[in-house]
């Protein structure tokens, strides 16, 4: 993936990707909610997380792709109770 920054966007998702490794764990969890908020899209961000070499990098990136996926978890089981009952 290409990571040049576009747009003011890829700037503040750039930044909370940095923030992910930020020794202040509320930070991270700030950081970490703005990300889930954005959805999917993100997931090819946190991918390249995967082979970082802190630590701290890798384990937020799959605690953010974990939030995402059970936000859309949940969101799929909302619809089919309002749409199929």
């Amino acid at each position: 993936m290409d990571n040049t920054i576009r747009n003011p966007r890829d700037s503040e998702v750039q930044q909370l990707i940095k923030t992910l490794g930020s020794k202040n764990g509320v930070d991270r969890k700030k950081a970490r909610k703005k990300l889930v908020a954005m959805g999917e899209n993100m997931i090819d961000f946190l991918m390249e997380l995967l082979n970082h070499p802190k630590h701290i990098y890798r384990w937020e990136a799959l605690k953010t792709m974990l939030e995402i996926g059970n936000y859309l978890f949940n969101l799929l089981k909302m619809m089919k109770v309002i749409f199929v009952g």
